[in-house]
């Protein structure tokens, strides 16, 4: 699955060369913005692309550079910081990839206007859409969503979103700033959590 996500972004970042189909349209300076383990950035740094990562969380980045060694890689480029604030000139990066970050972000128009500020001016930003469909049952990820929210809610709290809201308001923020929305070949597949994979989760 993850090669096949990499394939993707090579193509519409346009740095996909022979096993892509078309020779690549430039070299190719790629930005992850919530980085986290190096799920969606691996695959391009194994390909020896010039990724560079951002992240809030200083463990997630620790797992993604254990996972490089690990394979023996360079050790990514990866920045402990704020995807409302980059700390990266203008005009730097080809491509940004965004994967399920946005709504993660109470500033999000704010990551976006920095996504738009550090691409060159005809860059890319790669954003996966939210197309599911889920079939929980009675599985980990049912269970220990909805005791989860039980326990909330036993407390008074509840689950509040913080950042975007959906596909419809991010495609809105992304025309407000000049941006083409155009929709990718889909990748689907289909995921199986344990118990302690879905509690690590939460």
């Amino acid at each position: 699955m993850s090669e096949r996500i990499a394939d993707v972004i090579e193509r519409a970042a346009g740095i996909a060369g022979e096993a892509g189909g078309a020779e690549p349209r430039r070299a190719g300076r790629l930005l992850e913005i919530g980085v986290g383990t190096g799920r969606i950035s691996l695959p391009l740094h194994r390909r020896g692309r010039r990724m560079v990562g951002i992240d809030l969380s200083e463990p997630m980045l620790e797992r993604y550079r254990a996972k490089a060694a690990a394979e023996r890689l360079a050790a990514p480029a990866v920045v402990r910081g704020d995807a409302a604030r980059l700390p990266f000139r203008d005009a730097l990066f080809d491509a940004v990839i965004e994967v399920h970050v946005l709504h993660l972000i109470p500033q999000w128009r704010r990551a976006v206007a920095e996504v738009r500020r550090v691409l060159v001016p005809d860059g890319v930003l790669v954003v996966a859409r939210r197309y599911w469909t889920r079939s929980e049952g009675n599985g980990p990820r049912s269970m220990a969503r909805k005791r989860h929210n039980d326990i909330l809610a036993e407390w008074g709290l509840g689950v509040e979103r913080v950042g975007i809201r959906g596909d419809a308001e991010m495609i809105q923020g992304f025309a407000e700033l000049g941006g083409r929305v155009e929709d990718l070949e889909p990748i689907s597949w289909w995921d199986r959590q344990t118990w302690a994979e879905q509690l690590d989760i939460l």
